[in-house]
């Protein structure tokens, strides 16, 4: 896997780990070593970090981190709470994404209401909206165009504390298939207000 310009290969980070696992209370920080070439691999590489929580599937939950170190703030460490496993790996804008790194493995729990994600963004056909709710929550979930106009209500109900999932297919409420373009997604959760891009690309 090369970099057409530098060819420089995309190689995973090294030495990938939790620097502050025992600190009870606090997020998490990882640190990775860049592989070799550190002064090209500072200006051109980019991370993406993966995370499952008691041995789920892993999902995307950041994707453009440069430099050598990152802090989930959603997770708060406890050495008596969930399997949280991490990993990440290495792309730039010219190259395919690297092998991944090893995998990292803390103990805690999600700290609040939130933690939106969606992968795959941009997506076809479809992408897998995740979230958080800290504690029981009334729950709605609108897909909105860039006009503002409601495409759909995804879901509109009562759910449980913890981690939830929900996918769209990229079609409105009438069953027909949207546009290609942007998209945004609403999340509503007691006091949580949240809103995340997306992108349909057919």
């Amino acid at each position: 896997m090369y970099n057409d310009r530098l060819g420089l290969q995309s190689t995973p980070p090294d030495n990938f780990r939790c620097i502050n696992g025992n600190e009870i209370g606090e997020n998490p920080n990882f640190a990775w070593d860049f592989p070799d070439y550190p002064e090209i691999h500072q200006k051109f590489f980019r991370y993406r970090v993966y995370r499952s929580e008691n041995f789920g599937p892993f999902y995307c939950i950041s994707s453009d981190i440069r430099g050598t170190d990152w802090i989930d703030s959603e997770i708060v460490i406890d050495p008596n709470g969930i399997r949280i496993r991490y990993y990440i790996n290495a792309y730039t804008d010219r190259s395919p994404k690297s092998e991944y790194s090893a995998l990292v493995l803390i103990r805690g729990y999600i700290s609040k209401t939130g933690y939106l994600t969606s992968y795959p963004n941009p997506f076809n056909p479809e992408t897998t909206i995740r979230y958080h709710l800290a504690e029981a929550s009334l729950v709605t979930i609108k897909i909105f165009n860039l006009l503002g106009e409601e495409v759909i209500t995804l879901i509109d109900q009562s759910q449980l504390q913890g981690n939830h999932a929900i996918q769209w297919n990229g079609r409105d409420r009438f069953g027909n298939t949207v546009a290609n373009g942007v998209y945004w997604l609403r999340l509503d959760a007691g006091k949580y207000v949240g809103n995340r891009k997306l992108v349909v690309v057919r």
